[in-house]
């Protein structure tokens, strides 16, 4: 049920792809492309533009996507961003392509929608500015991550022992300033952010759950997936401990959506659930 309510966002919120839909009334737009927040429209036009979106037909969908960035997505289309957007896409009917381009560079929503390179974005925050987005995909939060049989159980950041223990985190990351704030800034590992981590596997973020499994850190502060993957999926003996409750000042948790091409200020078009 999910997935159908995405894919219904997905075509309404896609006008510029129907080329091939039938032809419609000339008002017809005016149905569902609203300048208005979605918690202003009514349960009338949030029906109109849901009904319109099951008219129109979307034959191909461009997505960029990082082409190096496990488990959220990379080139073979392993990641699981890779499998959501594929399914939305064989719910519509529409073939995939991809636009591959590093998240990790400058200039992302300028390199890709405005250059019009694809017409959505995987794995953006949900309170983007910038472009549209659908409803959340998932919410996860930053993650300490040891093996199980340390037993650490950290009541919070200001644990002394985390001074004393081998930790790593990643160049651009929001733990990194909290674990700053409470001291801890003689990292054993500061894995730098790299824009060619397809071709380098090694600079991918996830590396360094995989240091704490070989023994390399005793600690890793990383993104809930990349820790998720390894214990759900290749069964490693590991302890995921969410940190967002242990920062008030600095978001340590976020909602991840799905980002879809803006449209021109003069046909503007909200949100939808």
């Amino acid at each position: 049920m999910k997935l159908l309510r995405l894919v219904s966002i997905c075509v309404a919120l896609f006008p510029s792809l129907a080329a091939n839909a039938v032809e419609k009334p000339r008002n017809e737009r005016s149905d569902f492309v609203i300048s208005t927040p979605y918690e202003q429209l009514t349960p009338a036009q949030i029906a109109a533009a849901k009904q319109t979106a099951r008219t129109r037909k979307v034959d191909k969908l461009t997505v960029c996507a990082d082409p190096g960035n496990m488990p959220l997505s990379d080139s073979q289309r392993q990641g699981f961003q890779n499998k959501i957007i594929e399914a939305v896409a064989r719910k519509m009917g529409a073939e995939v392509s991809y636009f591959w381009r590093p998240y990790l560079e400058r200039g992302l929503t300028r390199e890709t929608f405005a250059n019009n390179e694809c017409d959505v974005l995987l794995d953006m925050p949900a309170e983007a500015t910038d472009v549209l987005t659908t409803i959340p995909i998932y919410r996860s939060t930053y993650v300490l991550v040891y093996l199980a049989d340390r037993k650490y159980d950290f009541k919070g950041l200001d644990d002394p022992r985390l001074k004393d223990l081998r930790i790593g985190t990643y160049q651009h990351s929001a733990l990194r300033m909290v674990l700053a704030r409470y001291g801890i800034k003689n990292l054993a590992s500061l894995a730098v952010i790299t824009s060619d981590a397809d071709l380098r596997p090694e600079n991918q973020p996830w590396r360094q759950v995989q240091e704490v499994v070989d023994g390399k850190l005793d600690v890793a502060g990383v993104w809930g997936p990349f820790a998720g993957w390894l214990k759900a999926m290749k069964h490693e003996p590991i302890v995921l401990q969410p940190v967002n409750l242990m920062e008030d000042d600095i978001p340590l948790e976020y909602s991840l959506a799905i980002g879809v091409t803006p449209m021109s200020s003069s046909s503007s078009c909200s949100t939808l659930p």
